[in-house]
């Protein structure tokens, strides 16, 4: 499927994969186990930095002063008082790459499609040995509980090497799309901004049966989708305390994401949540996939992959400023302060703590949603019984 050049290159670059740090729990329900869900996230742990120290962020996303403002220096300000932290100016037309040789950053927010070539050019350091001291640090203090480090709350991009990235939570939830497929059958190559609608028309192309192989348009991780797009509509009512499924937000959501099953010849994966994924890079029939971060190049089996961020809605709901997806945080090697620059990360990779309500509300709407994809209810039967659920273990007490 490629090249003898392609495998010398990729048998040299990373062999990224996530080791994703759950922060939260698996959501039980009547029907089984949906994950990336709720509980408790722990928070920042390790000493406040006692000394001031200054560092630069070279802020590849270009976030608005206001955005940088709220999702940067207000929370480094409450977590680590004495660190301050100054974005790398742009002048117009400079690229990220002639920033990080000249003005030496302490650390560097890059998009994700330059992990590969930033790795191959030996531009990150490993972070392993600076995690593990600073875990040694929080353990001396009994802040930390077992298996945990001051990071987890990030996502960590690992290879056989070391620790080289660091992803806020969430932040790598993207289509990733086979090069080959699409090569194969002379389609152009999803592009950001891609909304479902445009992935039902994709989806529709690209599933079919060629010389006795069955190709399958999309696969997802549902439940991932579920947990991040209850970040930007809630799933209950803080006021009433009861769960708001049928809501102008989730219903054309939901029906949108389900039209992509609908497409004839479409698959149905279960409710096994690695199936897909494991389907899509060991099998190579599926052409997009989309759930969380399994960044190419992938070492065996040899792949050809893209990634773009997830698709969108035609009505998106206005989110609180906060950092942006598709970038991950490294430390280049000319950083005079490794050490402070993660626990500046620390303080901005905490994922946002959620209710027992809305945790058992996610779990619950998954498990219904996918048995409408499997063509066993409709969307308003399946919200009607999921809410019932909820509210049944609620005046049984199991939600505190």
């Amino acid at each position: 499927m490629i090249n003898k050049q392609m495998k010398g290159s990729l048998a040299t670059a990373i062999a990224a994969s996530l080791i994703w740090t759950l922060t939260t729990s698996c959501i039980q329900t009547s029907r089984g186990s949906w994950g990336n869900g709720a509980g408790s996230a722990p928070v920042s742990a390790g000493p406040v930095i006692q000394q001031p120290v200054k560092l630069r962020l070279l802020d590849a996303s270009r976030m608005p002063a206001d955005t940088f403002k709220s999702a940067v220096t207000d929370l480094l300000l409450k977590r680590q008082p004495m660190i301050t932290i100054e974005p790398v100016a742009y002048p117009e037309g400079t690229e990220w790459k002639a920033l990080l040789a000249s003005a030496s950053p302490d650390l560097a927010l890059v998009p994700l499609s330059e992990l590969d070539s930033g790795q191959a050019a030996n531009e990150w350091l490993d972070l392993s040995g600076i995690i593990q001291e600073m875990t040694s640090e929080a353990r001396k203090l009994g802040q930390l509980p077992k298996d945990t480090d001051p990071l987890n709350g990030a996502e960590k991009i690992r290879s056989t090497e070391g620790t080289y990235g660091l992803l806020p939570p969430g932040k790598g939830a993207s289509l990733y799309f086979n090069k080959d497929i699409f090569d194969k059958f002379g389609i152009p190559y999803p592009a950001e901004g891609l909304t479902w609608g445009e992935t039902k028309e994709l989806t529709s192309r690209l599933t079919r049966v060629d010389r006795e192989i069955r190709y399958v348009g999309f696969a997802a991780d549902r439940s991932f989708l579920l947990n991040v797009m209850s970040k930007q509509a809630p799933l209950t009512n803080p006021q009433s305390e009861r769960t708001q499924f049928m809501t102008e937000t989730w219903n054309p959501w939901l029906a949108a994401l389900k039209s992509v099953y609908d497409v004839p010849g479409m698959e149905f994966e279960g409710a096994d949540r690695g199936f897909s994924k494991n389907r899509f890079i060991q099998k190579q029939d599926v052409a997009m996939w989309a759930g969380n971060f399994i960044y190419p190049p992938l070492a065996e089996p040899h792949q050809r992959v893209g990634r773009i961020q997830l698709p969108g809605f035609v009505s998106e709901p206005v989110s609180r400023a906060g950092l942006p997806s598709g970038y991950f945080f490294a430390v280049p090697k000319t950083s005079r302060h490794p050490k402070e620059a993660l626990y500046v990360v620390a303080s901005l990779v905490n994922a946002l703590n959620r209710s027992k309500l809305e945790a058992v509300a996610l779990g619950e709407l998954s498990s219904k949603f996918g048995d409408v994809l499997a063509g066993q209810k409709d969307l308003n039967t399946a919200f009607r019984e999921a809410e019932e659920l909820v509210e049944i273990r609620r005046k049984a007490g199991q939600i505190p």
